[in-house]
């Protein structure tokens, strides 16, 4: 049951970003952002190139959602 939520999330997140709904970035950037402190805990225990690497494109990710929400106009959705 819960993959099956996870799944319905991130078909919903995708529909939401491909017709440019506002929620759909919302869910971008907050599901992105709930990744962060787990990268941080990983990397805390033993850095590697990798964990660096997937918290460093996971910020970018959550970054550049959430400038698109700072600077984006009011749309539907």
């Amino acid at each position: 049951m819960l993959a099956l939520a996870y799944a319905l999330l991130r078909f919903a997140e995708a529909y939401g970003l491909w017709f440019q709904r506002r929620w759909g970035e919302w869910i971008a950037a907050v599901s992105g952002g709930i990744y962060v402190p787990v990268e941080l805990y990983e990397l805390a225990r033993g850095v590697t190139w990798i964990k660096l690497a997937a918290l460093l494109l996971n910020a970018a990710v959550v970054a550049y959602m959430c400038y698109m929400l700072w600077r984006g106009a009011p749309r539907s959705g």
